[in-house]
């Protein structure tokens, strides 16, 4: 019987396009054959799973004619089921990759994503000193300068087959769905995650363990390891990775717990850095379960020989080089290296960086940048040392509690070191920067008010050599301070007043200089604080009243070291960022802050140890034993402050001393040359060990050694005396125009004291200096006052005489005359002069001279005396007689006369006179002489001068014909002269014309 066929309905629907796609049963009809029996129809996928032979439904024979199919074998049946399985797998992986990857972040960017990175601050040689970060301290460094024990140790650690597989690892997946259901089962080959989905979750994801973000993690890692190189793989891990606290990467955890670079590392340190990974907070190095992180790293040592990575031998050597507990390197505060110059670069770079100071910050925090410093370590160590060896004794002993020190390169301004305090660790005082807080420096800074008074801006140009008066003075207000020792000097020098660190001549300085001079010179130097106004501060300025930075104020001073040419304190080298020079401080020059002839003259008085011995005496703590070293102390009011500022070519260096509480003062005597300058001293001498002794400079070409009077401050003369010559090198603006006016020479009576008349002979006479003296303002009674009775005190002026002599007096002097030659007469040969002398004292003696020279004299009369002609010149010649009494009295009378030899023979006329002429009256000149006797002379030649100079005869106006030894005369017509006075010369002339060179001249006038 034939069953009625029956409808097909669906066994099970699949998914795809309607509702209504459906599996139907249908019969597949075969080819009959020969003694076979058609197969059955192919039913459901169920039926392949029937144990019977029965019908799909599992209650009914099968029908006639059908044999069942053979069972397949079971593991067939197991991998069909896994195939399914892996299917669905990867179709539901490609489903979620779908779903996720719009939404995950772009793989190839994640090494262009902005990572926090720390500021590294380095010394000058390389060396770190601290970096400057946010929530996360880091460094990030490069494959290669990663130790390669560093990377074995992790990869053998973490990840064991990273090398080989594509971002997850089946095997490590299993381990971890093990390790969670599974009790004591062990996965000591590694965790679930590879070092690729750890740099993931760290660099791209959060740390929460939800599926989500598992399959996130999973889809960017094969991403990750399709785009990038292992190397470059596991670099971005070591640089992402935690170690504790704020420390990130690998660079920042070698740095900070063992104080080397990465690449530096030894094995054993290596495994260290790879333990601590696994716990963070329970394996730190500052942490208490050392012994626990020493065991972490044995294991991990354990993993690299299990590797491959290392020998047996290796990993046992590097097992007993366990950290010690109580290295450096695992103490908290280690890496506070230079903490005060540190923080003083933060503030530095903060500047630099400009905008808005809470931005500038961040970025330094965050961005990662690389700065170099001036700092020099070993020169910071050798300043901290002496500070902390010399603060119980030197500063204790005068109560004093801190101290800074602060060093730089005078040419450059590079800072060399910078202790802000004893010890940085005390909460209360070493936190504070006493290198860059406002202070008072006291006398240190009176270098700079003398520096201001030399220059050529100066209202009043003052040099070393000027003198002021050390002497009470009221400056107005009743302002009237003291020497340190209460003393008053009266007059003293620049050079001495500064290296003695007197008070009142400093104050004069700057009065006379001006205070807006000093203040302009003072910010032009780098003195930020002085920001008011000269009415603000008043001259207690130049003691020091006006707070200065002690960086600053050693910056001040290269200026003084460096021929006047100021480097801006530069605490920073060079910034960088990556590869890219942010900035770099070695282009910036040095500038002119002060003239070079200033700078000199200062640092010259600085190096004076002679001019300062009479105050601190020859051995002091401001020289040093083997080179040229200048230096200025420096000491505030009630010892709140003691400093010593000085310096070589080669280096600056200012300390201070004193306590952290200003109401706090030291005891009696502690000012800077007994606390500050011992610890100056000290570092200076430590500092120049084995360095090449350098001089200072030398005068510029423009300075001239010039000698003044120390009392007016003019150019010396030959009246100034010795002991009051003061020479120094001089700029040419100080150079004075005036000679000395303090000094003037009387002429005393050696026998009476009396003032000399003109009559008081020569060996009678005794020529004295006296002295004039005026203060610095003569006009001012407040200073010249104070000037004079010190003056009157000291008995150092003593007054001339003011009475004249009276015994070598007019009437009792000698009445001399000469008769003979008459004046400007002639002679011809021989002759006798006389001369008529009297007087009212006998005659002692008498002495006549010829043109200077003594020819002849007598004691008694008559007084006539034989001349030779061998005694005279041709032409004019002077004759001096002289007559002396008893008393010494003497009278002296000159004569002009002339002898000629004439030419030809012939000698001059003689008797040469004239008688005036007359305009008005048409009287004419009328001239008469006598001829010569000699036959020659046969003419006279007659000239008209109007000078009287006996060598130009002037002009010839008339010619005579003469006979020898008569007398001869002529009439010059006035009509052609003006009015005034003439000069007749006549020369006697041969036949033929000659004529003598006669000099005689006659005056007479036209009216």
């Amino acid at each position: 019987m034939v069953r009625p066929e029956r409808k097909k309905k669906p066994l099970f629907k699949l998914p795809g396009r309607g509702a209504g796609r459906v599996m139907l049963a249908k019969k597949k009809a075969t080819s009959a054959k020969v003694g076979m029996a058609l197969p059955a129809p192919k039913t459901s996928f169920f039926s392949k799973f029937k144990k019977k032979k029965l019908s799909p439904k599992g209650n009914r024979p099968l029908p006639a004619g059908k044999i069942l199919k053979p069972k397949r074998p079971l593991w067939r049946r197991i991998l069909l089921g896994f195939g399914i399985f892996f299917a669905l797998l990867i179709l539901g992986g490609a489903l979620a990759f779908g779903y996720y990857a719009p939404q995950l972040p772009n793989p190839r960017k994640i090494t262009e994503r902005t990572v926090d990175q720390s500021t590294q601050i380095y010394d000058r040689n390389g060396t770190k000193l601290y970096d400057f970060h946010g929530d996360e301290n880091r460094t990030i460094t490069t494959y290669a300068k990663i130790s390669p024990f560093i990377t074995k140790a992790v990869v053998a650690n973490e990840d064991a087959d990273f090398y080989n597989h594509h971002g997850f690892s089946p095997k490590g997946i299993l381990r971890s769905v093990l390790a969670r259901v599974v009790p004591g089962f062990n996965r000591a080959e590694g965790g679930g995650s590879t070092l690729t989905q750890q740099y993931i979750k760290n660099a791209l994801l959060t740390d929460d363990h939800s599926l989500d973000r598992k399959l996130r993690e999973l889809i960017l890692a094969i991403e990750i390891e399709l785009n990038y190189p292992k190397n470059d793989i596991l670099t971005g891990y070591l640089n992402e990775i935690s170690y504790g606290g704020n420390i990130y990467g690998v660079e920042t955890a070698s740095e900070t717990f063992f104080n080397k670079h990465a690449s530096d590392v030894t094995l054993s340190e290596a495994a260290v850095l790879a333990a601590i990974p696994q716990a963070p907070s329970y394996y730190s190095p500052y942490g208490s379960n050392l012994d626990d992180l020493f065991d972490r790293k044995n294991y991990v040592l354990s993993r690299m020989v299990t590797t491959g990575a290392i020998t047996q031998a290796e990993a046992d050597e590097a097992k007993k080089a366990t950290p010690n507990k109580e290295s450096p390197a695992f103490s908290a505060s280690s890496n506070l290296t230079a903490p005060h110059f540190v923080f003083y670069v933060r503030q530095k770079l903060i500047e630099q960086l400009g905008g808005d100071p809470v931005d500038a910050e961040k970025r330094l925090d965050t961005e990662g940048f690389t700065v170099i410093t001036s700092l020099d370590l070993p020169t910071q160590r050798m300043a901290e040392k002496i500070l902390a060896d010399m603060g119980p004794g030197t500063i204790a002993k005068y109560n004093g509690t801190n101290a800074s020190l602060t060093a730089i390169d005078p040419k450059t301004g590079e800072v060399l070191a910078m202790v802000g305090s004893i010890d940085y660790e005390k909460s209360k005082s070493g936190n504070n920067n006493f290198a860059n807080a406002p202070l008072q420096p006291g006398s240190s800074i009176k270098p700079l008010v003398y520096a201001s008074a030399f220059s050529p801006t100066a209202q009043t140009k003052m040099n070393p050599g000027s003198t002021t008066f050390d002497v009470q003075t009221d400056f107005g207000g009743g302002y009237k301070p003291n020497d340190y020792d209460g003393k008053f000097r009266g007059p003293i020098s620049n050079r001495s007043a500064l290296a003695g660190s007197l008070n009142i001549p400093t104050l004069k300085n700057l009065a006379l200089g001006g205070i807006d001079n000093f203040l302009s010179i003072a910010r032009g130097l780098g003195i930020t604080t002085f920001t008011g106004t000269a009415n603000d501060y008043g001259l207690s300025i130049g003691l020091g009243a006006g707070e200065v930075r002690q960086v600053e104020l050693a910056g001040a001073y290269t200026a003084v070291a460096n021929g006047g040419m100021r480097s801006e304190v530069r605490p920073i080298l060079k910034i960088t960022k990556g590869t890219q020079t942010i900035k770099d401080f070695a282009a910036n020059q040095p500038s002119k802050a002060l003239e070079p002839e200033v700078a000199y003259q200062v640092t010259s008085i600085m190096s004076d140890n002679n001019a300062r011995a009479y105050v601190f005496g020859q051995r002091n703590f401001l020289t040093l034993p083997d080179r040229p070293v200048a230096a200025k102390t420096g000491t505030t009011e009630n010892n709140r402050d003691a400093w010593t500022v000085g310096f070589t070519p080669q280096i600056i260096t200012a300390v201070w001393v004193g306590n952290n509480d200003n109401n706090k003062v030291m005891t009696k005597g502690a000012d800077g040359s007994v606390v500050a300058a011992p610890i100056w001293n000290k570092f200076m001498t430590e500092y120049h060990k084995g360095k090449a002794v350098q001089q200072f400079m030398s005068p510029p070409p423009s300075m001239k050694q010039i000698t003044l009077d120390k009392w007016s401050g003019k150019l010396a003369t030959d009246v100034t005396p010795e002991g009051d010559r003061v020479t120094e090198w001089l700029a040419p603006w100080q150079i004075p125009k005036d000679t000395d006016s303090s000094h003037y020479k009387v002429k005393v009576v050696r026998s009476t004291g009396k003032l000399a008349t003109d009559l008081t002979p020569a060996d009678q006479i005794d020529e004295q200096t006296f002295l004039k003296v005026t203060g610095e303002r003569p006009s001012d009674p407040n200073w010249e006052n104070p000037v004079q009775a010190w003056l009157a005190a000291s008995n150092l002026i003593k007054q001339p005489p003011t009475e004249k002599d009276t015994a070598f007096v007019a009437e009792n002097a000698p009445k001399v005359s000469i008769t003979y030659p008459a004046e400007n007469g002639y002679v011809q040969g021989n002759f006798t002069l006389k001369a008529d002398i009297s007087g009212a004292r006998e005659i002692k003696t008498t002495k006549v001279n010829i043109n200077g020279v003594a020819v002849t004299g007598k004691e008694d009369a008559p007084w006539e005396y034989g001349i030779g002609i061998d005694r005279l010149n041709p032409g004019a010649n002077v004759i001096e007689l002289i007559a002396i009494n008893v008393d010494g009295l003497q009278t002296a009378v000159k004569r002009t006369i002339y002898y000629e030899t004439g030419v030809s023979g012939n000698s001059g006329v003689s008797n040469l006179a004239a008688n005036n002429g007359n305009k008005t009256t048409n009287v004419p000149i009328k001239v008469i002489w006598t001829n010569p006797n000699e036959a020659s002379a046969s003419q006279a030649f007659v000239y008209l001068s109007t000078t009287a100079d006996p060598t130009d005869a002037g002009s010839r106006v008339a010619s005579v014909s003469i006979a020898p030894k008569t007398a001869s005369s002529i009439d010059i017509p006035v009509s052609g002269l003006s009015v005034g006075t003439y000069y007749v010369t006549v020369r006697i002339a041969d036949s033929s014309g000659k004529e003598g060179a006669s000099a005689a001249k006659v005056a007479v006038k036209v009216e």
